[in-house]
């Protein structure tokens, strides 16, 4: 009896794992607009092939997301965080009803996006700041595109891209994470797909202030200021008038 019973859960099991991972990925894209503070809001876009009513999984390459809502979907879509000692997943259960096709939006938020805090050499340089995203596909199915997108807040740049894995292969023409702008807002994306089960990627950056330090600016004047005064004499335009009263006396 004990044996049968045993093999009922593994057969429940192995029923419940296949089922979680039948959905097709297609496309998964995070993007996280961060604050000035150091937190930040995100929101996760998921198409989805071959979906059916029930629970799935997947990966979810933030450790620490919290308030994870169902922002757009079938009505009575529902999504839980599912943490574990690594990588986080979400589960996402489908309603009755719900399309073979389906796009989801969800939202949640990050009280901090930053690993640490790295000083400056300098006085008055910028202190930098360094941001890691790691993502691992667990799930059995392939993720045909993962996308993560960083929008840095007013006055922040990105000054280095410490680490951009895997590097890409010769059929790529476009480097493995790009800098540009999203809604008028400096931004960096990593993007890599197809991903199989166990490919992982990473983006690491280091953000600094746009803002010019004063030092530099005081600098900048004394400098100036010393010009002035040792070349005064080719800077400053000769006494005409001293020299026409001089001829008009002669």
């Amino acid at each position: 009896m004990m044996r049968r019973a045993l093999f009922v859960a593994f057969l429940a099991l192995l029923a419940c794992s296949t089922l979680l991972s039948a959905v097709d990925v297609k496309e998964y894209t995070v993007r996280l607009r961060i604050q000035p503070d150091g937190s930040a809001k995100g929101q996760i876009q998921l198409r989805l092939l071959d979906a059916a009513p029930g629970p799935f999984e997947v990966p979810f390459g933030i450790a620490n997301a919290l308030e994870l809502k169902v922002a757009d979907g079938p009505r009575g879509t529902e999504a839980v965080l599912v943490p574990t000692d690594g990588q986080p997943r979400i589960r996402i259960t489908l309603p009755e009803g719900a399309p073979t096709e389906v796009s989801l939006s969800l939202y949640f938020a990050e009280a901090q996006v930053y690993s640490k805090l790295k000083t400056s050499k300098g006085k008055g340089a910028s202190p930098v700041r360094l941001l890691r995203h790691t993502f691992v596909n667990t799930r059995e199915g392939v993720i045909g595109e993962y996308r993560f997108e960083v929008l840095l807040p007013e006055g922040t740049m990105a000054q280095a891209i410490r680490e951009q894995l895997p590097k890409p292969s010769k059929q790529e023409f476009e480097p493995r994470v790009r800098l540009g702008r999203i809604e008028g807002l400096q931004s960096a994306t990593l993007r890599y797909g197809p991903m199989r089960q166990g490919d992982d990627t990473t983006m690491s950056l280091e953000m600094t202030s746009t803002r010019r330090s004063w030092g530099w600016l005081l600098v900048g004047c004394a400098l100036a200021l010393l010009y002035l005064v040792r070349f005064r004499d080719l800077v400053v335009p000769p006494n005409t008038d001293a020299g026409a009263t001089h001829s008009s006396q002669s």
